[in-house]
């Protein structure tokens, strides 16, 4: 049958038989009172001998109006093009169904693709070497194992990147606990809300970028019911060569338009496993913690976890306030020590939760400051800073504050390239932090 199978597979995609098809039907249709109807028989013959040579695989895409083709060798380039050729002849929609072999021609990655889904340069001889640095995603799939084995209702669920976003542990100490809906993070969203409402909490770990495609989910399904629902964004910020369409630069503005958010972003692995601890057993509605691609730096390591979640003072200063969001804790700091070299002495804020804000823990933190730069890895035109402006413009606290600035990313695609680089463009390195607060001066 699966010989038989190709072969008819093979036939309904050759030009000839696509061709006598339509000469058929055309004539057909033509002849008055009977060609109609043998019209129908003929689809209705040819619809249930393919149903009866396929009743193992059904195809439901011809169901749905597609003329499907294959499934064909993906890396058989000449196929493929013949394929593609008919294809655009036929009318209508076509689905062309190829089968590949992930890091195909390429031993090492044949046999670890995962290894190889996005890489810097590497001597091909040797391969990819794996590293020892510890990073974010690390941190995170240690601390969502402890928290799932501490709490029997918590559930981990991903789109297709378990060991990506660091949950194949999570898998493999609870499998039954874990969810991959492939590359649906829309179904991975709406999933969750519905195992809320049944008791479950579930940890959804996605990339930044691809949290936008579930904005609609986010917000109906999750966030108007104030469902409890942990939403993990890995590699948050300015990615750097992961490309364009991957900077996670836009969820702090998405978070910022929805009801019921609670938005978190650590500046450590301490203070990631301890947000993520909340995130589960202290928080209501969704709750999203944001963490970057990468490490941790030496400067940021030194930072020690705080209890609850509001914005604490890392530096103490009193002439100029830096309020820092996440990682970016490191350039506010380096700025500081900078500034200080020039007689100003700048109070240094780890904003921790963007959202709720409180106005009032704000203006204490904010007491005898009269110069503000915020610095966030996000948008900086919807993010944090121009959020808390607006906050306190609408509190009337802002009398007493005679400058102010949000420094992030600019409003216009931001392309691929050097982490540290692309910071330095867009005005967001300890050097501009500097540069901004001496102009006042």
């Amino acid at each position: 049958v699966g010989g038989l199978s190709r072969a008819l597979a093979n036939l309904r995609s050759s030009t000839k038989y696509i061709k006598a098809k339509s000469r058929v039907e055309r004539v057909l249709l033509h002849i008055p009172l009977i060609g109609k109807p043998i019209a129908r028989l003929l689809r209705m013959i040819k619809t249930w001998f393919r149903l009866l040579i396929r009743r193992n695989t059904p195809v439901i895409f011809e169901d749905l109006g597609f003329r499907y083709f294959g499934p064909f060798d993906g890396h058989n380039i000449p196929l493929l093009q013949k394929k593609l050729r008919i294809a655009k002849a036929i009318d209508g929609p076509v689905l062309i169904h190829i089968i590949t072999k992930k890091g195909k021609g390429y031993k090492l990655a044949e046999e670890n693709p995962s290894a190889y889904h996005g890489v810097s340069p590497f001597d091909k001889e040797k391969g990819v070497q794996s590293s020892n640095t510890r990073t974010f995603t690390n941190c995170f799939s240690d601390s969502v194992v402890r928290i799932g084995r501490k709490y029997e209702n918590v559930v981990a669920i991903c789109a297709a990147m378990m060991t990506s976003t660091g949950l194949a542990n999570f898998r493999k100490h609870m499998k039954l606990r874990f969810f991959d809906v492939g590359i649906a993070e829309e179904h991975a969203v709406t999933m969750a809300a519905g195992m809320a409402v049944n008791g479950f909490i579930p940890v959804v770990a996605l990339y930044s970028t691809f949290a936008q495609r579930a904005y609609d989910q986010l917000l109906h399904d999750v966030c108007l019911q104030n469902l409890h629902v942990v939403l993990a964004l890995d590699r948050a910020g300015i990615v750097g060569a992961d490309g364009m369409t991957h900077q996670g630069i836009y969820d702090i503005s998405m978070m910022l338009s929805m009801p019921n958010v609670t938005l978190l972003s650590p500046c450590n692995f301490a203070e990631l496993d301890r947000m993520l601890e909340y995130a589960v057993s202290e928080a209501q509605g969704l709750v999203a913690v944001r963490y970057p691609r990468g490490g941790q730096s030496e400067i940021l390591s030194g930072i020690p976890a705080s209890e609850g979640i509001g914005p604490r003072i890392i530096r103490e200063g009193s002439d100029v306030a830096i309020l820092s969001l996440g990682v970016m804790c490191e350039q506010a700091l380096l700025a500081a020590e900078e500034l200080e070299k020039k007689g100003i002495h700048a109070r240094v804020i780890d904003v921790r939760c963007v959202k709720p804000c409180d106005i009032s823990a704000w203006e204490e933190l904010l007491s005898g400051i009269t110069k503000v730069v915020t610095i966030e890895d996000g948008l900086a035109q919807s993010g944090f800073g121009s959020y808390l402006l607006s906050l306190l413009e609408e509190e009337n606290r802002m009398s007493s504050i005679s400058h102010y600035r949000s420094l992030g990313v600019s409003d216009h695609p931001l392309t691929a390239g050097n982490r540290t680089l692309l910071m330095e463009k867009e005005q967001m390195d300890d050097k501009s932090i500097v540069e901004t607060i001496l102009s006042w001066y």
